[in-house]
């Protein structure tokens, strides 16, 4: 199912419909989702078919999103949900961000102004050091996977 994209209108656990697709990383697809329960838009992220075939590779998303799930930091998006749809592939519902990837933000402008760029490595740093804290080890940062949330709503 993931290993192409997940059509408009498709619903993943039951409660999830997806809405569009956001993006695409090495191991997942990224979908802005509605979460009919909670009545809230989400951002759903879905292991991608090559990948939830190996179990190791299942295994770790899981593992991943429980531990993840323990992290409550204003520097870290919340994670809401995970389960597997029904044809096994593991997904995460996290809270929808608004704004841009660091990435973007350094392609569009060009460098940050100063105070920015202290704030933003103050806020990252506070994040690993939570993560940290729970034995949590991020293994990718990088510009495209920090976000800068703008705070505005959908």
């Amino acid at each position: 199912m993931a290993g192409s994209d997940l059509e408009r209108g498709t619903m993943i656990g039951g409660r999830y419909r997806i809405d569009g697709k956001v993006g695409r990383g090495g191991m997942g697809a990224v979908y802005r989702a509605f979460d009919t329960r909670e009545e809230r838009e989400v951002a759903l992220k879905v292991l991608l078919a090559n990948y939830s075939s190996r179990l190791s590779d299942s295994k770790r998303f899981e593992r991943e999103a429980s531990l993840v799930k323990k992290l409550d930091h204003p520097n870290i998006v919340e994670l809401l949900d995970y389960g597997q749809t029904k044809s096994g592939e593991p997904y995460i519902a996290f809270e929808l961000l608004h704004g841009r990837s660091l990435r973007d933000a350094l392609e569009d402008d060009g460098a940050l102004p100063f105070p920015q760029v202290v704030q933003v490595t103050r806020d990252i740093i506070q994040a690993l050091e939570a993560a940290h804290k729970l034995g949590i080890v991020h293994r990718d940062i990088k510009p495209q996977n920090v976000f800068l949330s703008n705070g505005d709503p959908p």
